[in-house]
């Protein structure tokens, strides 16, 4: 007698829809990462410029004749160079704009942040120098109303170059980010976009009358030959991953949950 031919073993093919996800999700992480570091670099430039702003930049002394005291005055960085606070609000606010915006949208953002950022370094930067004799007496004039100055009298200035020095930093922070958010915005998704499903996903699926309902549960399943319940997930697109989810499939193995 002849012994009857084994049946030939065959390992069990890997669910076609794991490998859409493995493609998918890094481009996900990725966009992800570079979203989240030019918030950070818009937040923390625009930060920076407003501390700085904040800080006095130069201090003036004009000096006069005893028994007179001398008049000083600290004067801050949003008098010297008003634009380069704006400018932080401007990077601040530009957070915002880049997480609510999408494609073409963010990418003029982004331009629009990377063109700020280099103003804000340019006005640090030149209003950084220690100001001169008739420059200082008008600072200190502003900051002091009503001090009247003697013909002759001395007015010196002393500038306190770490402040400025912070705000060309953080306007070079916002350049930065808003040089990624014009090259890499367009790729990212907006605050609603987890919301909306795969374009397509709705005309995919079509609303069935109670009476074809009626009529397809009475037809064989396409499953039913297959014990494990995999089905072929279409590999080209994220539309077939939303749709493994909406038949109630998990798209990294192929299988319903708990199937046999």
């Amino acid at each position: 007698m002849t012994e009857a031919a084994e049946p030939a073993v065959t390992d069990a093919a890997e669910p076609v829809g794991s490998d859409a996800a493995e493609r998918i999700l890094p481009e996900a992480v990725r966009a992800r990462r570079e979203a989240t570091a030019a918030a950070a670099a818009l937040a923390l430039g625009g930060g920076l410029a407003l501390l700085a702003g904040s800080r006095a930049w130069f201090t003036v002394t004009a000096r006069r004749q005893p028994p007179l005291a001398s008049v000083t005055a600290d004067v801050a960085g949003r008098t010297v160079a008003p634009a380069a606070v704006g400018l932080g609000v401007v990077a601040l606010a530009g957070v915002v704009a880049v997480l609510a915006t999408r494609a073409t949208a963010r990418r003029g953002v982004g331009a629009v942040l990377a063109l700020a950022g280099v103003v804000l370094v340019w006005q640090a930067l030149t209003n950084a120098a220690r100001p001169g004799p008739l420059q200082a007496r008008r600072l200190i004039g502003d900051a002091r109303t009503g001090v009247v100055f003697e013909a002759g009298q001395r007015v010196s200035a002393t500038a306190a170059a770490a402040w400025p020095m912070l705000a060309a930093t953080g306007g070079l922070l916002v350049t930065l980010g808003g040089l990624l958010v014009a090259a890499r915005g367009g790729r990212w998704r907006s605050l609603s976009a987890r919301y909306d499903a795969p374009a397509g996903a709705a005309a995919s699926t079509p609303a069935q009358d109670p009476a074809s309902a009626r009529g397809s549960a009475a037809e064989p399943s396409p499953d039913a030959g297959n014990p494990q319940g995999e089905r072929t997930v279409d590999q080209s697109s994220d539309l077939a991953l939303w749709q493994s989810l909406e038949r109630g499939e998990d798209p990294t193995t192929g299988r319903r949950p708990g199937g046999r």
